[in-house]
């Protein structure tokens, strides 16, 4: 096996099709862990060679080609896991809507009366932009409320805002053409990682992962025949 840095191996893992072992991960002693089970079936030579030929594919039982692999979180900053999961997807991610919290924060105040509806306007189409429901951003939630409070006043704050999020809002008002002052621009940082894995997620400063040595027997490449398993269907 090999410990290297995630970004050695995030393109090579990703649909594992494996399961879950075990994890240990604590705060802040000890060193946390997680582990996941699984057959590196897209590297089996014969696979590469039918993907490029363009032929049929398929597999039988490759049970004994199951590895633990190992995942390092460094610098852990917090996590929610389950056990009771499959390991079916995983991915390492520096930029994600669970990292804006680690982000600078910048405060918006709008210089001009806002409805509660032209708020909700507001929330919805920057979330749409952002990807992600504006009722999980807090600091957009928190913006509605704040506008349900203070919106009839000439100026009012419309809330602090992580640097993404930050911008997203600014964009919209200028494309509304409503005033609007900032204290200040909120700073770029560096920022940890997320680790995802089904529905569990872990984020830390860095990841190193423990890569197990894969083994591809011919007789687990299987195109045809009763005990194929085609793993795209």
């Amino acid at each position: 096996m090999a410990r290297v840095n995630f970004r050695e191996v995030r393109d090579r893992f990703r649909h594992i099709d494996g399961e879950f072992v075990d994890c240990s991960l604590s705060l802040p002693e000890g060193e946390p862990f997680f582990r996941v089970r699984f057959y590196a079936w897209w590297e089996h030579p014969l696979f590469v060679e039918s993907q490029k030929n363009g032929t049929g594919w398929g597999f039988s039982d490759y049970s004994d080609g199951f590895r633990v692999m190992t995942i390092y979180p460094v610098g852990l900053r917090q996590f929610d896991v389950s056990t009771e999961m499959d390991a079916t997807d995983i991915a390492f991610l520096p930029s994600h809507p669970l990292l804006w919290e680690y982000e600078n924060e910048g405060e918006i105040f709008c210089n001009v009366e806002l409805s509660p509806l032209q708020a909700v306007q507001m929330v919805d189409e920057v979330s749409r932009k952002l990807d992600w429901e504006w009722q999980d951003i807090g600091s957009l939630a928190d913006a509605v409320g704040r506008t349900y409070r203070y919106g009839s006043a000439s100026t009012f704050s419309l809330g602090r805002f992580p640097r993404t999020v930050y911008h997203a809002v600014r964009e919209y008002l200028d494309r509304q053409s409503i005033p609007y002052f900032t204290p200040g621009e909120p700073k770029s940082q560096s920022l940890p990682v997320i680790f995802l894995c089904d529905e569990s997620k872990i984020i830390a400063e860095d990841f190193e992962v423990d890569v197990p040595d894969f083994e591809h027997r011919p007789e687990w490449f299987a195109p045809s025949g009763e005990r194929v398993r085609n793993l795209e269907n």
